[in-house]
């Protein structure tokens, strides 16, 4: 198959699953980056080192964020094992943690003079 096949087999693919307009874009996208950084190659014999050695790129040369790797990941992810049914060792091509920023807390001082400075009786609280 070819890689224009790849992609409208994989927009099927995405259309049947039911996937946001937006995403499909975005994976089509990132599928054609994909494709394009291993031009010459046959995509449907890569395997976890060459999808490890993109994602490296965009790490290491394109300075890109973990949000947007681990959406290149998923494209990838999916075209591989959805659109081409080939069964990929995802141990080899883990996602990204994360960090999800915690809200800041106010210690128990701070909500005391907080409530403190309430100057009605039903708004104060104690603590």
């Amino acid at each position: 198959m070819c890689n224009e096949e790849i992609i409208k087999h994989m927009d099927e693919d995405m259309t049947f699953r039911g996937l946001a307009e937006r995403t499909k874009q975005s994976y089509i996208y990132r599928v054609r980056k994909y494709m394009d950084f291993h031009k010459g190659k046959n995509i449907e014999e890569l395997d976890e080192d060459d999808i490890r050695d993109f994602l490296k790129y965009l790490v290491e040369d394109c300075k890109n964020k973990r949000r947007d790797i681990n959406t290149y990941n998923s494209a990838i992810r999916f075209m591989y094992g959805t659109t081409l049914n080939k069964v990929l060792n995802l141990k080899r091509i883990p996602l990204f943690k994360i960090q999800k920023n915690k809200p800041e807390m106010f210690t128990k001082e701070e909500l005391k003079r907080f409530f403190e400075t309430c100057d009605k009786e039903r708004l104060r609280v104690k603590i």
